[in-house]
C-alpha cells in the first residue's frame, strides 16, 4: 500500500442581476420568461487588492441570491432561466434538483453533549445543461443567502462565486465570474513513495462518453475536523464541492457520487493531532483512517474524505492512499484535503478529484505538467489555460481509473449493488441458504424442507432494501415452518434495533395472485437497446388483447413519467417507443402493467 503526498501551496465589471418577468398579454394568455441580467459594478480599492492575489482577471457582478433561490424553489424539481451579461455571458440554463445524498443519508456532529444527529437540510445541489451549446453542463449550489455555479460552455469552464468568500467586508450581493485559467496557479511538489513510468498524456478533446454500460456509484463519507468546522465550513459546503467534482467522474467514467454519511467535530478535542499530513509520525491521514475504521464500521461507504482546516507542515494540502480501491474490498480508501478558505472553487474541485484519483490508482502525471494546460493528476494545481479549458484526465490516468473500476474488487464496490435471486428449490438435507446485498430482489418460489441437518432455512438480507418481486412465494415442502420479515434501523454492530417482526405460517403462503396471473398470461417483454441514449423500445408479445400501462420510476422510487395509461393492445407483438429528452443519465425502473399484472425492467439511460 502506497501513500502519496499530493500538493504544496505557495507562501471589470457588470451590472446588477435583475430578475425580469416579461409578460406578454394577448388573447387572455399570460406567458413569462425569467431572465437575470448581469450589469457592471465597480470594485473597491480593498476588493481590488485582495482579488489580485488570487485572480489574474475576473468580472464582478451584483446578484440577488435570495431572488434566485426563491425562483428555483418556486419552480420545483426543474427550472429554466437565462443569465444574460450581454456579449460576455449568455447562459440559457435548464436545471433540476440533484441531491447527492442517499435516501439513508445521515449527518452527525460531535459536540460537548456527545454525538448528535442533525436534521437533513433541504436540497441545495443542482445539475443541468445549457440549451444552446454542445459539450456543456451546469452544476449549481443554491442556498437562501448564497449561490455558486460551475458552467461548461463550449469547452470552457466558468465559475460563479460570492465575492465575500475572498473579501469578508464585501457586500453579500457581490459575486465574481471567472473562467479556468483566470485564477493564479498554486505551485507545489509531491514526494511520491513509488511511481510508475509515464508516457506523454493525450488530452481528451471533449467530455468522453461514459465507459460504463451499467450504473457505477461511488459511495462517499466525509469528515470535518475541528479546525475546518471552526472556520465556518459546513456540510452543505462539502456537498457543494462534491457536486462540482462529480462530473469529472460521471462524464468520463459513468460513475456518480452518492454521499452516505457526513460527520463534523464541533469541539476542539477531536482525535486528530498530527500537523504532518503525510510522511510524518504521527500523520493526519493515518489518524483519520485508524479512527474511522474503529468507530464508523456501521457506515457503508467506498471512499472516506477528511476536509481539514489545518495548515499542515511543509505546506502539504492533500494526501491519499494510492490504488487501494481495486486492491481489496476492505475499508482502506482514505484521503485528506485541506480546506483553504481563499481557494476558488476551481482549485478545490481539482484538489478533491485529484485525491480521489489516487485512491483509484492514479499516480502523478510527471510529463506535460509544465505546460499551460496540465491534467488533473499534475503534482500542482496549474490553472493557466489556453486550449484545454476544463479539468481533464490524461490518457494514463483515464486508463488507471478504468482499470480500477473494472477490476473484480472495483466492480464489487461500484456495481454489485443489486442482487437478483431466482428459484430456490427444496433443500433435501435441511442445509441453510442465505443471500445478501445492498438492494436485494427476490423472485419465484422459495421452498424449504426438514432434513438430516435439521429444519431448512432460506434467508435474504438487504443492507438497503429487500424487494419481493411479482411471483414471490414461500412454502414448506415437508414439516412446519414460518415466513419471517424484519424491518428496522441498525445499530453500530449492524443489528436490527427496533425491528418490526411479521410472521406468517409458511403453509398459508402460496403463490401470489400476481404469480398465478404471470404464469397464465405467458407474456414476453423486451426492452432494447438497454442501455439507451435517445429511444428505448418496449416490445410486448401478447397472447390476447389486453390493456397496457407504462410507468417510469427513478432509483428512489419516485414516479417521473407515465407515457402509456391503460391503452388497449391487440394479441401479437406490440412496440412502444419511449423518448424523454428530460431524462438524465441514470438507471430507471420501467413498470409495464398488463391487465393488472405488473412487470418491472431495469433500464439504463446514457447521456
Amino acid at each position: 500500500m502506497y501513500k502519496l503526498i499530493t500538493m504544496k501551496k505557495n507562501s471589470s465589471i457588470y451590472y446588477p442581476l435583475i430578475l425580469l418577468v416579461l409578460l406578454m398579454l394577448g388573447n387572455g394568455i399570460v406567458s413569462a420568461q425569467d431572465v437575470f441580467q448581469a450589469l457592471p459594478v465597480n470594485a473597491s480599492y480593498a476588493e481590488t487588492n485582495a482579488l489580485k492575489k488570487i485572480f489574474k482577471t475576473q468580472t464582478i457582478v451584483q446578484l440577488d441570491a435570495q431572488a434566485v433561490y426563491q425562483f428555483i424553489k418556486k419552480s420545483g424539481n426543474k427550472s429554466s432561466f437565462v443569465i444574460n451579461a450581454g456579449n460576455n455571458y449568455h447562459w440559457n440554463i435548464s436545471l433540476e434538483q440533484h441531491d447527492l445524498r442517499s435516501p439513508d443519508y445521515l449527518l452527525q456532529s460531535t459536540t460537548n453533549k456527545g454525538l448528535i444527529t442533525l436534521p437533513k437540510e433541504e436540497i441545495s445541489t443542482y445539475a443541468g445543461f445549457l440549451k444552446d451549446g454542445p459539450n456543456n453542463y451546469v452544476r449549481m449550489n443554491i442556498e437562501a443567502k448564497k449561490i455558486s455555479a460551475n458552467i461548461i460552455d463550449h469547452g470552457v469552464a466558468y465559475y460563479l462565486e460570492p465575492l465575500k468568500k475572498f473579501v469578508p467586508s464585501a457586500a453579500p450581493d457581490k459575486y465574481i465570474i471567472y473562467k479556468r485559467g483566470d485564477s493564479r496557479p498554486v505551485e507545489g511538489v509531491c514526494r511520491q513513495v513509488a511511481s510508475a513510468e509515464q508516457q506523454v498524456n493525450q488530452k481528451l478533446s471533449s467530455i468522453a462518453t461514459p465507459a460504463a454500460a451499467d450504473c457505477r456509484i461511488i459511495e462517499i463519507a466525509t469528515e470535518s475536523d475541528w479546525e475546518n468546522f471552526a472556520q465556518g465550513v459546513t456540510a452543505s459546503d462539502i456537498l457543494a464541492n462534491l457536486n462540482f467534482v462529480e462530473p469529472l467522474y460521471q462524464n468520463y467514467f459513468g460513475a456518480s457520487i452518492v454521499v452516505k454519511y457526513q460527520h463534523q467535530w464541533a469541539i476542539s478535542s477531536d482525535p486528530y493531532t498530527a500537523t504532518d499530513l503525510c510522511g510524518g509520525s504521527p500523520e493526519r491521514l493515518s489518524e483519520f483512517k485508524s479512527y474511522w475504521q474503529a468507530n464508523f464500521t456501521s457506515v457503508k461507504r467506498d471512499v472516506n474524505i477528511l476536509y481539514s482546516g489545518v495548515d499542515f507542515t511543509g505546506g502539504t494540502i492533500g494526501c491519499a492512499y494510492v490504488g487501494v480501491f481495486s486492491g481489496s474490498t476492505s475499508d482502506a480508501c482514505y484521503a485528506v484535503a485541506q480546506w483553504i478558505t481563499s481557494y476558488p472553487d476551481e482549485k478545490r474541485e481539482v484538489l478533491v478529484a485529484h485525491e480521489m484519483g489516487h485512491i483509484f490508482g492514479c499516480v502523478h502525471d510527471e510529463t506535460g505538467c509544465s505546460s499551460t494546460d496540465g491534467p488533473i493528476m499534475c503534482p500542482n494545481i496549474n490553472a493557466v489555460c489556453y486550449t484545454q479549458c476544463t479539468p481533464y484526465w490524461s490518457t494514463l490516468s483515464f486508463s488507471s481509473i478504468i482499470s480500477s473500476f473494472t477490476s473484480s474488487n472495483g466492480s464489487a464496490r461500484l456495481r454489485l449493488r443489486e442482487f437478483f435471486q431466482s428459484v430456490n428449490t427444496a433443500f433435501s438435507l435441511g442445509l441453510p441458504y442465505s443471500a445478501s446485498g445492498n438492494n436485494l430482489f427476490v423472485a419465484s418460489g422459495n421452498i424449504v424442507t426438514n432434513g438430516f441437518f435439521g429444519p431448512g432455512l432460506i434467508a435474504f438480507t438487504g443492507t438497503d432494501n429487500v424487494t419481493l418481486q411479482p411471483g414471490f412465494s414461500a412454502s414448506v415442502a415437508s414439516g412446519l415452518g414460518n415466513f419471517t420479515a424484519q424491518i428496522g434501523p441498525c445499530n453500530q454492530s449492524s443489528q436490527l434495533t427496533t425491528a418490526v417482526p411479521m410472521q406468517v405460517p409458511a403453509k398459508a403462503i402460496t403463490a401470489t395472485p400476481i404469480a398465478e396471473n404471470i404464469k397464465s398470461v405467458n407474456t414476453a417483454i423486451k426492452v432494447y437497446p438497454n442501455p439507451f441514449s435517445s429511444i428505448a423500445n418496449i416490445e410486448i408479445s401478447l397472447p390476447k388483447t389486453a390493456h397496457i400501462s407504462l410507468s417510469v420510476y427513478d432509483p428512489s422510487g419516485r414516479l417521473i413519467d407515465k407515457p402509456v395509461n391503460n391503452k388497449p393492445m391487440l394479441a401479437g407483438t406490440n412496440n412502444i417507443p419511449y423518448t424523454n429528452k428530460q431524462l438524465s443519465a441514470n438507471y430507471y425502473l420501467f413498470v409495464i402493467e398488463i391487465d393488472g399484472v405488473r412487470f418491472t425492467e431495469k433500464v439504463i439511460k446514457l447521456p
